[in-house]
Parts: C-alpha cells; sequence; structure tokens
C-alpha cells in the first residue's frame, strides 16, 4: 500500500480533516477512524462519536466528503488490528488504480 497522507484538511470552507488519505491517478480515497464508539458519560450518555451531536456533525462532514469525490472508509481500532481495516482500503485502493 502507498503511504497515506495525514490530517489532510479536504475541504474548502471548513478544517474538516481525515485521518488518513491517498490521492492517486485523479480517485480520493480517505479513511476514518472512529475511536470512542463506546464511551459513556457517569450517568449512561454516550460521548466521543456516539453523541448524538457528533454523530451529525460526523454525517456532515462525510456527505461533504463524497460530494467532493471521496471514497470514505470508516472504521474502528478493532477493525485496524484484526485486519479489516487494510482489507477494505487495500481494495478501494485497488478499485481506484
Amino acid at each position: 500500500m502507498p503511504e497515506p497522507r495525514q490530517e489532510y484538511v479536504f475541504h474548502a470552507e471548513r478544517n474538516w480533516r481525515f485521518d488518513l488519505d491517498w490521492k492517486q491517478q485523479g480517485h480520493l480515497v480517505a479513511c476514518e477512524i472512529d475511536g470512542g464508539i463506546w464511551l459513556q458519560t457517569s450517568t449512561g450518555r454516550s460521548k466521543g462519536h456516539a453523541h448524538p451531536v457528533r454523530f451529525q456533525q460526523d454525517l456532515e462532514k462525510f456527505n461533504e466528503a463524497a460530494l467532493y469525490g471521496w471514497l470514505i472508509i470508516r472504521v474502528t481500532p478493532e477493525m485496524i488490528r484484526d485486519g479489516r481495516a487494510i482489507d477494505w482500503l487495500k481494495r478501494a485502493l485497488d478499485i481506484c488504480a
């Protein structure tokens, strides 16, 4: 796999960044690592990416990225550890080759 860029700002007006991205032959592939999906406050409410406000912000970001032409692979740390993330990213990069 080619070396990715890290923390690339993809939007012209917002400071939205991708955790990792690959730009090759006019194709755009990004990887977002969603950590903290199981985090809760002391009262049992969701926080991190699972919090409703953050979840809606993520949807806005990913929909804008799609309109810019990005293929986004979203993963969790567990998916990185067990190899699923690498498999999906390799397949995405093969599609865009």
